[in-house]
């Protein structure tokens, strides 16, 4: 018998998350439109972990900081404009962040939503562009996730069209 405590599960192991916790001020003038010039040159935030201090420093400094033994994870994902601001059907905004879509269903995304409470599974959601086009899409239902948190599904047409448009 070992006195350990017994290992959490990965889910037992993860932060609590609310769509709250993604919401922050960021001047559009520090959102990069392109990539820069020479990527080595590129910005890196840097954290010290002992003091808590940030430091800003550029991409090319990163091998003063790695060790012998140290991991360095690459992350060659793309970003995708996730947050959307919709309108519901009997008035009110509802605020998405797009997580993953379901893979085995065409068009389905996994999100957050705030209020999540207020919505109903086959309600019509829509989102105005700037330009004043319109387009639709549907509450699919809602599942829970590994860290407790209930998600909203997203049916944005499948692969028969993007949005429904007006």
């Amino acid at each position: 018998m070992s006195d350990r405590e017994p290992s959490k599960s990965i889910a037992d192991r993860l932060p609590e998350l609310s769509l709250q916790d993604f919401t922050y001020e960021l001047p559009p003038e520090l959102i990069a439109q392109q990539p820069a010039a020479e990527r080595s040159s590129s910005r890196l935030l840097l954290l010290h972990r002992r003091s808590g201090t940030i430091e800003h420093r550029q991409f090319f400094d990163l091998p003063d900081y790695l060790r012998r033994g140290d991991a360095l994870v690459l992350n060659n994902t793309r970003v995708i404009p996730s947050r959307i601001m919709a309108s519901r059907t009997g008035g009110g905004l509802v605020e998405i962040l797009l997580l993953k879509p379901e893979a085995a269903s065409p068009g389905l995304w996994q999100a957050m939503a705030s209020p999540l409470r207020k919505l109903k599974k086959g309600e019509q959601l829509k989102v105005k562009t700037e330009g004043g086009q319109e387009f639709f899409f549907l509450v699919a239902g809602f599942v829970d996730s590994l860290d407790s948190q209930r998600r909203v599904l997203l049916d944005f047409g499948g692969g028969r069209r993007r949005f429904m448009h007006s």
